[in-house]
């Protein structure tokens, strides 16, 4: 069946049979991972149990997005032969992007031009899951924030965390998506964000780490967590 799927402006034909595989193909053409869309189809969103074959030939489907941050214009960050698409907001979190596109005499609208592509040969610390993870936790804790009128320079994690639980200060959903995440994600999360200097990022998930795998632990069983973690 073919179905047609709608983002912004664009118009793309899928040829399929399954809800399942739409999804692997939209990912594939749009570069963005499923956790961030959904799709809706006359009012209707296509959620797992949605079979495909409910629909008619030629189905106009709108894809939207699940944080408002994608709403902005996205940048392609190609890590040897895999691209992904970033919320340029999300992508200039990072001090060494941010060094890499823009400097004090060029406008920030610059780096929507992709004729300079950003490419990096780093697969092991920027894959799918570490920079999906980086960008969920991104549009969490900047919700939360906003809630309260603060963005991510108001974000002050005290070190050690004593008196307050790390939600108080990141959001229930954010502290929900990382606890999770087991040892060996949290430790490339953690890479990721040493790697591309993103302050806020690597606080946060240490402090995540030091809360549920540290504090109050034998240094034996501290040791076991860290030797145990999968090359």
């Amino acid at each position: 069946m073919n179905l047609i799927v709608r983002v912004y402006n664009n118009q793309y034909n899928f040829e399929v049979e399954t809800l399942d595989k739409l999804l692997e193909l939209i990912e594939s053409e749009i570069n963005v991972d499923r956790s961030f869309f959904y799709l809706n189809y006359q009012d209707t969103i296509l959620n797992y149990n949605f079979e495909i074959k409910n629909l008619i030939n030629n189905s106009l489907i709108d894809l939207y997005w699940k944080f408002k941050y994608f709403n902005s214009d996205l940048k392609s960050l190609s890590v040897e032969d895999k691209n992904y698409q970033i919320p340029v907001p999300i992508l200039l979190e990072s001090i060494v992007v941010n060094t890499i596109l823009c400097n004090d005499n060029e406008d920030y609208m610059n780096i929507l031009n992709d004729d300079n592509q950003l490419i990096f040969n780093t697969k092991e610390i920027l894959n799918k899951d570490s920079i999906t993870d980086w960008l969920n936790l991104s549009c969490e804790i900047k919700s939360f924030l906003e809630n309260q009128n603060k963005t991510l320079d108001d974000l002050k994690i005290p070190k050690p965390l004593i008196n307050k639980k790390l939600y108080y200060y990141v959001g229930n959903k954010a502290y929900q998506y990382l606890d999770s995440m087991n040892f060996k994600k949290l430790k490339n999360l953690a890479t990721l964000s040493d790697f591309l200097d993103i302050p806020y990022l690597l606080e946060t998930t240490s402090a995540f780490i030091a809360e549920k795998h540290v504090k109050n632990n034998s240094v034996e069983n501290i040791k076991k967590i860290f030797d145990n973690i999968e090359v």
